[in-house]
């Protein structure tokens, strides 16, 4: 396969990512305290005059980073890999029960991606909408083990809005 091709490839299943916003057009606190140092880097015309201080550590952010590359280059797909990179730690990052659908019925739409063993445990919330789009809905600090009904329940209220404004 030549460079062209791989290029190619990668665009088609590559996703952009954002952050959810509300109506006013505001990205919800708690989300974009998770994501505060990578907007500064990408696009910090996103953040208000007076941010919130970064919920993660410099290795989280990192995590978080490195994996944002990663999905925007290819997709979801958990078996993907960079030909053209030696990093196997994002391709790995990806992999299940890392990032996967959340159960439940209501929820089915609805992925969490985790950063584990580490000093906070981050879990965001994220869909994906057409045209390749990877919205993150919701983000927390882990305090149990398991997913919390109120914490699915903001991130299905969040996407049901997001479906209402853009027409399904």
């Amino acid at each position: 396969m030549g460079l062209r091709e791989l290029n190619q490839r990668k665009k088609k299943r590559g996703l952009k990512w954002e952050l959810y916003k509300t109506n006013s057009g505001r990205i919800p606190k708690e989300l974009l305290s998770l994501f505060v140092d990578i907007l500064r880097r990408v696009t910090p015309e996103l953040l208000p005059s007076k941010p919130p201080i970064s919920q993660l550590n410099d290795a989280e952010t990192e995590v978080l980073r490195r994996t944002l590359n990663f999905i925007e280059r290819f997709g979801l797909d958990p078996n993907a890999s960079d030909e053209t990179s030696n990093d196997t730690e994002i391709t790995v990052s990806l992999k299940p029960p890392i990032f996967e659908k959340v159960k439940g019925k209501s929820y089915r739409e609805i992925f969490e991606f985790k950063i584990s063993n580490t000093a906070n445990n981050p879990r965001f919330l994220a869909c994906k909408r057409e045209p390749n789009r990877l919205v993150f809905l919701h983000g927390f600090k882990k305090k149990t083990r398991q997913l919390s009904n109120e914490d699915k329940d903001v991130a299905l209220k969040r996407l049901k809005d997001l479906k209402n404004r853009e027409g399904g």
